[in-house]
């Protein structure tokens, strides 16, 4: 019996093959060697207090953003290999470069570029 078509999943939604690019570092990785990408951000505003049990005002708190891809072994030690080739005298999990990810949706709105800047690999 076949196997099915392993589609790219971007933030829990399926996309095709062909409709999907991934950047990371300047290098073009084609669709099909990642299962999954996934990004995300926040911002949670914070109540300022002073002496009384009010709030004296809200600051706009820190904003955080978190990413994970999952890609094959293969595709992974490339990467790893052209960070270490780009800039050997940088430990991987110090090293920062920027991710594209492009894709189209079902609904015809055209391409959508997302850009992560400064990225780095916390963890493995």
């Amino acid at each position: 019996m076949a196997t099915p078509i392993q589609n790219t999943i971007v933030n829990g939604n399926r996309y095709s093959f062909v409709d999907l690019s991934l950047w990371i570092a300047g290098n073009n990785y084609p669709a099909g060697p990642y299962k999954s990408i996934d990004y995300s951000h926040t911002q949670e505003s914070n109540y300022v207090y002073g002496t009384n049990t009010k709030p004296l005002g809200r600051t706009p708190g820190q904003w955080k953003a978190t990413a994970s891809i999952e890609m094959l072994k293969s595709e992974y030690q490339d990467l790893i290999s052209s960070i270490s080739q780009a800039n050997p005298a940088v430990s991987i999990s110090t090293f920062e470069f920027d991710i594209t990810i492009a894709y189209t949706d079902e609904q015809g709105q055209g391409v959508i570029i997302d850009s992560l800047i400064s990225c780095r690999i916390q963890s493995i």
